[in-house]
């Protein structure tokens, strides 16, 4: 089944998907309320019921399609809630480690090289799923296939050069770089999209509840990106066996799967930093076509 025109999303860098009717987008932001009133939004490990949007088989059919492969490898995983009147203030950027202490300055011309030749393959698809209407996406279409505007040099050059990249004007009131557009989703729909595009989060002030899932897969057939980070594993590793049996049993079986994968391709590294630093290479030969 075809549930994104491919074409599209290589060319604008996202694309929208409906995954389940308004009724189940419902009770699932019921559910999401609870944790948000509690104070566990943002936590995997307490979450039961909410990781079954993972394995829906829109939510699958739709990336495994882009990433040409159903062997789908969890890369992250949070709840964004942010409630009426609030500021959700986030600045543009493109998820691209730039300026980063463990990225060589040679790699990341390299990588921004890639992008614009068309020779990068990027494997990861990033999602925000709304329980509740969502207009807080905003996105440069056409970003991902390319490097930097003279314009978005000028945003862009100052925070790399800082090594704070995932931050750029985030005192701005409108879209602020040419070409922005805001994505408006409906409860039950997904945005799936290629986070090497310029993107943003914004929505001044919140006029509904946010509640939107987001999380990303790379497939595992191929190697990652630099997305694939041990995060998510450092803390599931530490929780005593009693935790891990209590947790929704689509998200143990997804960081452990996450866990076997990291493993078979550096055993010995831990730490976020050091796993990132000793697979540079494997991040790029992965990405680049050919």
């Amino acid at each position: 089944m075809q549930y994104v025109d491919i074409d599209a999303f290589y060319s604008d860098g996202y694309a929208v998907v409906q995954v389940f009717d308004s009724a189940e987008a419902a009770r699932y932001a019921a559910i999401a309320d609870e944790y948000v009133s509690a104070g566990k939004a943002f936590d995997f490990q307490v979450v039961r019921e909410l990781p079954a949007v993972l394995v829906h088989p829109v939510v699958q059919g739709a990336v495994g399609q882009i990433l040409g492969g159903g062997d789908l490898v969890l890369e992250c995983w949070r709840l964004m809630a942010v409630e009426v009147g609030e500021n959700y203030r986030q600045g543009w950027h493109r998820d691209i480690p730039l300026g980063m202490a463990w990225l060589p300055e040679e790699m990341a011309a390299r990588l921004l090289h890639a992008i614009a030749a068309g020779a990068w393959w990027h494997n990861n698809v990033q999602c925000n799923l709304a329980l509740n209407a969502d207009a807080c996406y905003w996105t440069i279409p056409g970003s991902n296939r390319r490097a930097f505007t003279d314009e978005e040099r000028a945003v862009f050059d100052p925070i790399h050069a800082a090594e704070i990249h995932a931050a750029s004007r985030p005192e701005e009131t409108d879209a602020g770089i040419s070409g922005g557009v805001c994505v408006e989703i409906e409860p039950g729909q997904m945005i799936l999209q290629n986070n090497v595009s310029i993107h943003r989060g914004w929505g001044t002030p919140i006029q509904e509840p946010r509640r939107t899932l987001h999380f990303g897969f790379h497939n595992a057939e191929r190697p990652p990106t630099w997305h694939f980070r041990r995060r998510l594993n450092d803390a599931y590793e530490e929780l005593p066996p009693e935790q891990r049996d209590s947790m929704h049993p689509v998200m143990r079986s997804m960081l452990e799967r996450r866990a076997e994968h990291m493993r078979q391709m550096t055993p010995s590294q831990s730490g976020d930093v050091a796993w990132r630093e000793a697979n540079l290479e494997l991040f790029f030969s992965g990405g680049l076509q050919g």
